[in-house]
């Protein structure tokens, strides 16, 4: 080799500083794949065995949401609205939470829902037992109250026979007692003159009820009377078609036992002298009952020997 090439040749080739300069090394044919294998699946054991992020399993969560949406129907008008009264009662339950705790709140709003409308079911067939029963009672209290005032009725009946019954059987009977006139009659002694002339007469008499049973005093009337003596009573009374004078006092009631006094006041006459004379109390009442029974009594009391007692004829006497 001429010595011009070896010196081109001494330049190019790399022997001397292939041996002086260390360089990179390569690993034999077949290390580098297993290797990469065993790192792989290092990886995918590491990546197994950690826990999912939130991230991932709020996107996993939401499109199983979704697929689920997509799959069932719409919600029915009750799931609406016990949807929305479950979010009026929890306000914080909203779209912005995380999709597990709106999962979890949701189940929690249906069972809430369905408590609350068993509630009100209970609560609607309480009230309308209650109703029925408020009702049975004032039925029952209505008829209760009728029978009562039936009942009422009938013993006011029975009462109120029993009364007439008893005013029937035992009635009021008012009696005429103690005549009196002041001044005393044929007080100056002389029988051709009852009473002095022009002199105030005053006529007092007792009236009792000998009856059983209250009476009520309508009218009375009383006169005094002086004829001759030869002459009987007249025919008619004196009192017949005379407007009542009442000396007692109308609508005085008088139970049995009960008494009261008749008062008659009067001035005397110029009486015609020549004769002996007769001097008389003719009256009469009109009472009625507690029934309504009207009775009339006629007295008729004659002066004799110091006093007034009763004549000996039924026109005018009803003792």
């Amino acid at each position: 080799m001429p010595p011009a090439l070896q010196a081109r040749s001494a330049r190019v080739t790399p022997h001397a500083h292939y041996k002086t300069l260390p360089g990179p090394t390569y690993p034999a044919k077949g290390v580098l794949p297993r290797r990469a294998i065993a790192i792989g699946l290092l990886c995918l054991i590491t990546l197994f065995a950690q826990e999912p992020s939130s991230s991932l399993r709020n996107t996993a969560l939401a499109g199983r949401d979704a697929l689920k949406k997509d799959k069932e129907p719409g919600p029915s008008e009750p799931k609406r609205l016990f949807r929305t009264l479950a979010l009026q009662l929890f306000p914080g339950r909203g779209s912005g939470a995380a999709a597990s705790d709106e999962l979890g709140g949701s189940a929690r709003f249906q069972n809430l829902a369905a408590i609350l409308l068993g509630l009100i079911f209970v609560q609607w067939v309480a009230l309308i037992v209650q109703a029925y029963y408020l009702y049975k009672v004032a039925a029952e209290s209505r008829r209760a109250s009728h029978l009562l005032r039936d009942n009422l009725k009938v013993n006011r009946q029975a009462l109120e026979v029993s009364r007439q019954a008893l005013i029937l059987s035992q009635p009021p009977k008012l009696t005429i007692r103690s005549v009196e006139v002041r001044p005393r009659p044929y007080a100056s002694g002389e029988p051709f003159n009852v009473f002095p002339p022009d002199t105030t007469i005053e006529c007092r008499f007792l009236v009792r009820n000998a009856g059983g049973s209250r009476a009520t005093v309508l009218y009375s009337a009383v006169t005094l009377f002086v004829i001759p003596h030869s002459e009987p009573l007249p025919m008619v009374s004196p009192l017949n078609g005379v407007t009542p004078n009442d000396p007692i006092i109308p609508n005085m009631q008088l139970k049995p036992g009960e008494f009261t006094f008749g008062i008659f006041v009067r001035r005397t006459n110029h009486e015609e002298e020549g004769s002996i004379k007769d001097l008389y109390v003719i009256g009469w009442l009109d009472y009625v009952d507690d029934i309504g029974n009207l009775k009339h009594t006629n007295f008729c009391r004659m002066y004799m020997r110091g006093r007034f007692v009763p004549v000996n004829d039924p026109d005018y006497e009803d003792e």
